[in-house]
């Protein structure tokens, strides 16, 4: 993605929203500084999550911000909505 799209990413503000990690059970899923950032931490499978923030990029990506810490990849995250 180049650094121009990136930075057109806008997060929107959750208010908090439980959300629970869904990946494979017993792995792991990276956490980013930022959308398409720098690996900053890792979050098991069925991990409860408490969702922040949204930025979705003009591919209809989702990104959804983690206790204002870090992003994970929204394809990982189920929600109660």
């Amino acid at each position: 993605m180049p650094k121009s799209e990136e930075k057109e990413l806008v997060v929107t503000p959750l208010d908090n929203m439980q959300g629970r990690i869904d990946y494979i059970p017993h792995k792991m899923i990276q956490v980013y500084d930022k959308p398409y950032g720098k690996i900053v931490n890792e979050l098991e499978h069925d991990t409860t999550v408490t969702l922040t923030g949204k930025a979705t990029n003009t591919d209809g990506v989702v990104w959804y911000q983690i206790n204002q810490r870090g992003f994970v990849n929204g394809s990982y995250v189920k929600t109660g909505a």
